[in-house]
């Protein structure tokens, strides 16, 4: 359309040569440009093709096209773009990299940085950030693989060095957004003083690195810090954003959830009336931010409040939202579950389905904790066990172990050992819920079976919560 439009321009107003050519190219970026926005792969394939000397010849159209098929999620069509250009600076090495990154090619992304350095180009402020957040990526994979923090020695070093290269050139702390990059990089790897080494660098902190910080400190179940580096985010005079709230909010709920059991601190307060204190009043901020309306935030103060034990403020939270999600539901019918409701737990399940919102594995986690509270065992086998396996998450360790504790809660030691014997991977939890299922029962023989065949397989014990043959 854009370029139709050029030929009528060029009939009825005719330029020289030179301002012409200007003004095809200005237009023919353009046109590429709308198809990035648009996410146009097609369009941009037609346009590359018919300008396809012109782009070629041309350092910032060249560049353009690396970016746009990027953005079109084509990464083959960008790199053969790259591999063509006889000529490169550093938006062209940046496209290429940021392009990885974006896409979900982590690896290739460090190579690609790698490679730039070896051609003698410096990395920039826009280079060291996609590189320490394809270095993120990675450590949060390596964390949701296998729960653990662990990250290999080989991107901790790469990071180590990206690190040393953005501190040679102060990017460290005065590009607020690569310093950003290397607190959450810090803080994915479970590294929280190094993260914190890194915020404290940074000449003028924004809501985002602030934002990184806390998060970093939720993350690693630290809400204590996390609430603090928010109180001192205020006091430096920054204004919470939604993720902000979302952030410390779920601070609040951490803490509330360590304190379920009935233990005084701080003159007597139980912990989670403390929470709740602190959850109210980081309510209020959100209403005089105008943050309320925000789902995800709406969302995270239903959590909050269902941990600390307020169902009325969730529920009140929950009924003024334009619309629910699956997060909001969830929330909503864990803390019913886990507040002794188990009965309304259930009918909003039974709700949340009926209005077609589908329910995650941690949907499905709550309704079984209500079932085992009420011991629903029908309720629970026919309704909420046939969802999971329609849904096709039976295989999700969290629900097989919370099938396998609802079973031996209600007593049927039969089904509890179907589901236990179909779960490939147990964990400690799962032996666990099996063994407390026959300890309901009085099934001594049992107990000291499973215990003895979980140690066999090498599962370790975990203190406090297992059970153990001398319980």
């Amino acid at each position: 359309m854009r370029l139709r439009r050029l030929k009528i321009f060029q009939i009825l107003f005719p330029i020289g040569d030179d301002a012409q050519e200007s003004l095809e190219r200005f237009i023919t970026i353009g046109a590429l440009r709308a198809c990035a926005s648009s996410r146009d792969l097609d369009a941009a394939k037609h346009i590359h093709w018919q300008q396809i000397d012109r782009l070629m010849d041309d350092l910032h159209a060249s560049n353009t096209l690396v970016s746009v098929y990027a953005k079109c999620k084509s990464m083959a069509d960008a790199r053969s773009v790259f591999d063509a250009m006889a000529n490169r600076n550093a938006v062209s090495w940046n496209s290429l990299i940021a392009g990885y990154v974006d896409n979900g090619m982590e690896h290739l992304a460090l190579e690609s940085f790698s490679w730039m350095r070896s051609s003698g180009f410096e990395p920039d402020g826009r280079s060291l950030l996609a590189a320490i957040k394809a270095c993120s990526s990675l450590a949060a994979a390596v964390e949701e693989d296998d729960g653990r923090k662990e990250v290999c020695p080989e991107i901790m070093n790469f990071a180590s060095a990206v690190h040393s290269q953005a501190r040679a050139r102060r990017f460290d702390s005065e590009d607020v957004f690569v310093a950003s990059a290397l607190v959450d990089f810090y803080a994915k790897c479970g590294r929280m003083a190094q993260a914190r080494q890194v915020f404290d660098k940074i000449t003028h902190p924004n809501v985002v690195s602030w934002t990184t910080l806390i998060n970093g400190y939720a993350d690693s179940g630290d809400g204590e810090l996390a609430l603090e580096a928010f109180g001192r985010m205020l006091l430096s005079g920054c204004q919470a954003d939604s993720r902000a709230f979302v952030a410390v909010l779920m601070a609040c709920s951490i803490l509330a959830t360590k304190g379920r059991a009935p233990a005084k601190q701080n003159g007597g307060k139980n912990i989670k009336e403390k929470c709740l204190q602190r959850g109210v009043a980081i309510h209020s901020l959100v209403e005089e931010r105008h943050c309320g309306s925000d789902p995800f935030v709406a969302s995270t103060l239903v959590d909050m409040y269902t941990n600390c034990g307020s169902l009325d403020d969730a529920r009140n939270v929950f009924d003024k939202m334009p619309s629910h999600g699956v997060v909001s539901w969830t929330a909503l019918v864990m803390g019913y579950a886990e507040n002794g409701s188990g009965e309304i737990a259930l009918e909003l399940f039974s709700r949340m389905i009926f209005e077609g919102c589908d329910p995650n594995p941690r949907t499905y986690v709550a309704a079984l904790v209500a079932c085992g509270s009420l011991a629903a065992l029908q309720t629970g086998k026919q309704l909420v066990h046939a969802l999971v396996c329609k849904a096709g998450v039976e295989s999700e360790v969290y629900v097989a172990n919370s099938l396998v504790n609802f079973y031996g809660t209600c007593g049927s030691m039969g089904d509890a050992e179907q589901v236990f014997d179909s779960v490939k991977n147990k964990t400690v939890f799962t032996w666990s819920a099996m063994i407390e299922g026959y300890s309901h029962q009085g099934d001594a023989r049992h107990v000291f079976a499973t215990f003895w065949k979980m140690k066999d397989e090498g599962q370790g014990i975990l203190p406090g919560n297992a059970a153990s043959p001398q319980d």
